[in-house]
């Protein structure tokens, strides 16, 4: 089954080779694209496509970083990818911190940029290799100030890593004491599949517990590692 797929760069020579790249690939539906974080919003309310592939600075320097964080207010569920010429932590960071999934440059290979959108497409990985490269060098010039253990915001970024989207999510609401028929009132599925959700978390982590885990998580710091990035 094909994915849909919208595109938003306000270059239209990298519009035209990501284009080809995507439209050799059978699993793929190139829905539409657009020049400018407007389009982007746009064209995701309109359409609702499985994947954004979205620029970083186009209107503004930060027009497409605006662009998801207001997406995240009417879709959830929607896979984001920032593509930019900008191989900037600070710039990886806020666009994670707003609601992307993931992240590519431009000057990948066709196929490294395929591998990134196959994993994200199937909620293998919450975030790529380079992103968490650049969580760490981002946690290296801020862990002191903070006063954290380095230990834990690297452990963080490795679990951060491990998570999809919805099993993020649902940890974040379990935190807040809500139970599973909340949660799936919330995120507007059937409880069975919050449960399932919920059983491949405590696989994950080993866990038999949700309350077990929460705490763990807690005692660790991933949560205040959370608040952190998304500042």
């Amino acid at each position: 089954m094909a994915y849909s797929v919208v595109l938003c760069d306000d270059n239209k020579n990298i519009r035209a080779f990501l284009r080809f790249v995507l439209s050799e690939q059978h699993n793929i539906d190139f829905v539409a694209e657009g020049e400018n974080g407007s389009d982007a919003v746009r064209l995701c309310r309109e359409l609702s496509p499985a994947l954004l592939l979205i620029d970083i600075e186009m209107a503004t320097k930060t027009d497409g970083i605006d662009a998801i964080e207001e997406i995240r207010t009417f879709n959830s569920e929607i896979k984001i990818i920032v593509i930019t010429v900008y191989d900037n932590d600070d710039f990886v960071i806020d666009a994670f911190a707003r609601g992307a999934d993931n992240f590519l440059l431009k000057d990948q290979t066709p196929d490294e940029i395929l591998a990134i959108i196959d994993s994200t497409i199937n909620g293998q990985s919450n975030i790529s290799q380079i992103v968490a490269q650049k969580l760490k060098n981002y946690i290296a010039r801020n862990v002191h100030k903070k006063n954290t253990n380095e230990t834990n915001y690297i452990e963080s970024v490795r679990i951060l890593s491990l998570l999809t989207n919805t099993e993020l999510d649902i940890l974040i609401l379990l935190r807040q004491g809500l139970t599973r028929k909340e949660i799936s009132d919330i995120k507007m599925v059937e409880l069975g599949t919050i449960k399932t959700h919920i059983t491949n978390l405590l696989k994950k982590f080993e866990n038999n517990r949700s309350s077990d885990l929460i705490k763990y998580l807690e005692n660790m710091g991933f949560f205040d590692f959370l608040d952190t990035i998304r500042r």
